[in-house]
């Protein structure tokens, strides 16, 4: 690169911004918002012995948390797609009024925080909290 020459600096600036452009345009930057058909739907399809019996949807449609007969599941919102995580057993939990903290263990996605109304985050808390032992 010439400092002295313009061009130098704007063909990589005019080439990073096509890229970002493009990036924008095919919705790269898309969020996915979850709801409980689309979390069935998910569970379905990655762990197909999971049965949910109950769902809790974050207000925010970032995360669904899933009880079934024999443990929970998550299903979480990663960019644009949903990825779905069976939970073998919780190791920590925190409820501070509609915000429920469900720490996993789990390397990738160790944390997961859903808010609801609290009376309902308090129920599923007690729930994860007889299951936990």
């Amino acid at each position: 690169m010439d400092p002295a020459d313009p061009l130098s600096f704007a063909v990589p600036l005019v080439g990073i911004t096509l890229v970002l452009l493009a990036v924008i345009l095919t919705g790269g930057r898309r969020h996915l918002r979850l709801n409980a058909g689309l979390a069935a739907r998910r569970l379905a399809e990655d762990l197909p012995d999971f049965q949910p019996q109950a769902m809790l949807v974050d207000q925010d449609g970032n995360t669904v948390l899933a009880r079934g007969p024999d443990g929970f599941a998550v299903v979480f919102a990663a960019g644009a797609r949903a990825a779905v995580r069976r939970i073998s057993g919780p190791t920590g939990l925190q409820v501070e009024g509609g915000r429920l903290t469900l720490a996993t263990g789990d390397f990738t996605h160790p944390r997961f925080v859903l808010t609801a109304d609290p009376a309902v985050t308090a129920d599923w808390a007690r729930t994860l909290r007889a299951w936990r032992g």
